[in-house]
């Protein structure tokens, strides 16, 4: 279940998968396991929908090695709302080598 904040309104799919990590990054907790898991249980054609408090630009080369392109869009409560799909273009991303789940969250 997705917990919509202000105005939000997300076009959803029945068959998306919804992973809102917001909650767990409130409580200071990373959403690593989550996410893996998520995306593991993604069936073919399925798209994972990440609600997250920031750009998780590190998670976008993680999740192209398994062939997952993204769309990254700004709401307007300063969240992101993410879809990973095999259908989306993979493009290279050059970040710096601070992963998301190896100890660094944006300031």
């Amino acid at each position: 279940m997705v917990t919509l904040r202000s105005s939000m309104k997300l076009k959803i799919k029945p068959e998306d998968k919804i992973l809102d990590v917001r909650p767990i990054f409130e409580r200071g907790g990373r959403p690593c396991e989550e996410i893996d898991k998520a995306v593991a249980a993604l069936k073919p054609e399925q798209r994972l929908v990440l609600l997250a408090p920031f750009e998780p630009v590190p998670l976008y080369s993680k999740l192209a090695i398994s062939g997952l392109g993204h769309s990254a869009t700004e709401l307007a409560d300063g969240s992101w709302r993410i879809e990973f799909d095999t259908n989306t273009p993979i493009s290279p991303i050059q970040h710096k080598s601070d992963h998301l789940c190896q100890g660094t969250t944006p300031s």
